[in-house]
């Protein structure tokens, strides 16, 4: 119902184009999500070839101390702001590129037990 100069959202002519952007946004936002899960499914397939490679011991060993050096060597805090050192919880988890470190460690001591 038109009354004077104020017009029903519908009758808007910009609607469906703020539609579009939203629509947009939250299929990038899904798209971001896939590529970080099957960027992370490599990383795990990566350690279950490095194990075959050189051995499952030797690469739980060589997790540990990248491990190991992070832990001694903390990040910036302009980094830490971004969430790149830490370990995220909750939805931050569904944007992590790479698994936590001790969950890789766990799959390959799980792989060939």
């Amino acid at each position: 119902m038109k009354h004077g100069y104020v017009r029903e959202v519908k009758d808007w002519p910009y609607s469906s184009f703020h539609r579009y952007v939203a629509r947009g946004r939250a299929l990038r936002w899904l798209a971001m999500i896939i590529v970080m899960w099957f960027s992370r499914w490599r990383e795990f397939r990566a350690d279950s070839g490095g194990a075959k490679l050189a051995g499952r011991d030797k690469m739980i060993r060589a997790l540990e101390r990248l491990g190991a050096s992070v832990q001694q060597d903390p990040m910036p805090e302009q980094l830490q702001a971004f969430g790149i050192a830490g370990k995220p919880s909750g939805l931050a988890r569904l944007f992590m590129s790479h698994p936590p470190l001790e969950e890789r460690i766990a799959a390959l001591r799980a792989l060939y037990t």
